[in-house]
């Protein structure tokens, strides 16, 4: 996956209201519990990573990044809240065009504004990616304003239901919660739920 620019970076960082938008938005939709297992890709300083660890406390939240500088960034934005890195936090130089998680070790996966980074010939194996790391049952939380009918199209093909779409900034982007189902011999998607 490619590295953000300056410019991006700098747009990425800035302090801004959005990410407390992004959560209220998803209030009541995200299946976060204190028992979960929580993945943020391309999580950049981290901003998104300590408000979902303050409201849903998850028992594990690994924050990824594929720059190495924006990992540091988040490791200094963590520290600077809680004085050091809290024992259920993991902050890791991650790809997600090669994730080296165990396949279904995830309960929710984060791809906030992260899937057009990694280019229009490598979505499915993004896609991919990010649905192998994914339990059944699992939910992927993605934002994008790019390949929205693509990723849309992917995901219900593969097995997952769209149980919240929310159009914002503008209408360019689009916010969107998937749950991953199983397919049974007839081809039929269900949610296994235990």
């Amino acid at each position: 996956m490619a590295k953000m620019s300056a410019v991006e970076k700098f747009f990425v960082n800035r302090k801004n209201r959005s990410l407390h938008e992004i959560l209220a938005d998803l209030d009541g939709s995200l299946a976060i519990s204190n028992a979960s297992k929580v993945l943020e890709v391309g999580a950049g300083a981290g901003k998104l990573s300590l408000l979902l660890n303050e409201k849903y406390h998850p028992a594990n939240l690994f924050v990824t990044d594929v720059d190495e500088e924006q990992i540091n960034l988040a490791e200094r934005n963590v520290k600077e809240r809680y004085g050091s890195v809290p024992t259920n936090l993991r902050l890791e130089k991650a790809d997600l065009l090669d994730l080296r998680y165990s396949e279904e070790s995830f309960d929710v996966v984060f791809a906030i504004m992260v899937f057009h980074h990694v280019g229009g010939k490598n979505l499915d194996a993004a896609l991919d990616n990010a649905s192998s790391v994914l339990k059944v049952g699992g939910q992927l939380v993605y934002s994008e304003m790019f390949h929205k009918r693509k990723i849309k199209d992917y995901l219900t093909r593969n097995g997952f239901t769209i149980s919240f779409s929310k159009s914002h900034a503008l209408g360019l982007g689009e916010l969107v919660v998937a749950t991953k189902s199983l397919r049974n011999p007839d081809g039929e998607c269900r949610v296994e739920t235990v």
